[in-house]
C-alpha cells in the first residue's frame, strides 16, 4: 500500500510533492527553468495560487493593453499574453484554473508552452495518465481506509477528487485536440457504473 504522502497531488494543475503529513499546498510561482514566460510574470499575486501554465496557459497582462509604445506597428486589437493564471486557494482550485483559462482564451499560448517545455509535458502528461485513471479513486480509497480515515472523510476525499479529476480530463481533452498524437495524453473513457 502507498502512504498518503506517495499519492500525487494535483493543485490547480500542477502535481506538487506533499509536505508535512502529506498536504497538499500549491504553489505561487513558475520555476526558473520554465521557458516562455517573462520572469515578471512568473509569479502570483500574494494570496494566489498558481495555475499550470502548461494546461492553463497565460493571460493578457495589464501591461499588454495598451501598447507601451504608440509608435510600435502592433496590429489594432492584438493582445499578447504575458501573465500567469491565478486563483483563489481551496478546493475547487483546479475547476477554477479551468474557467479562468477559459475566460482569458488562453488555449493557444498553453500549447506554445507545451512545445517550449517538451521534457515538462512529458512528465505531467505522465502523471495526469496515473492521476486521471479511474484506478486511482481505488488506490486513495484503500490509502486513506488503512489510515483509519472515518467513511464520511474518504467519502468527502473522494468526491473532491472526484471533481478535480473531471476537471482535469476536461481541459486535458480540449489541450488534446491542438496537439500531436504523440504528445497528447490518454484519456480514459468514464465506464458506465451499475446500479447497486
Amino acid at each position: 500500500e502507498k502512504s498518503r504522502s506517495e499519492l500525487p497531488c494535483l493543485y490547480a494543475g500542477t502535481f506538487i510533492d506533499r509536505v508535512g503529513h502529506g498536504t497538499c499546498k500549491g504553489k505561487s510561482e513558475v520555476d526558473k527553468d520554465f521557458i516562455g514566460i517573462e520572469d515578471k510574470a512568473k509569479k502570483c499575486p500574494e494570496g494566489k495560487i498558481l495555475c499550470n501554465p502548461l494546461i492553463y496557459g497565460l493571460k493578457v497582462g495589464k501591461d499588454e493593453a495598451k501598447p507601451a509604445d504608440p509608435k510600435a506597428k502592433k496590429p489594432e486589437g492584438a493582445k499578447t499574453a504575458t501573465e500567469v493564471i491565478c486563483v483563489s486557494p481551496g478546493g475547487g482550485a483546479t475547476a477554477a484554473c479551468n474557467k479562468e483559462s477559459e475566460k482569458a482564451n488562453s488555449k493557444d499560448s498553453a500549447i506554445k508552452l507545451i512545445r517550449e517545455n517538451k521534457e515538462k509535458w512529458n512528465d505531467f502528461r505522465k502523471k495526469a495518465e496515473a492521476f486521471i485513471s479511474f484506478e486511482y479513486k481505488d488506490t486513495l480509497s484503500k490509502t486513506l481506509k488503512a489510515k483509519g480515515v472515518t467513511d464520511k472523510i474518504t467519502d468527502e476525499r473522494l468526491k473532491d477528487l472526484k471533481i478535480t479529476q473531471d476537471a482535469l480530463r476536461s481541459k486535458l481533452k480540449k489541450i488534446n485536440e491542438s496537439l500531436n498524437p504523440e504528445d497528447r495524453v490518454s484519456i480514459p473513457e468514464e465506464k458506465a457504473t451499475s446500479a447497486k
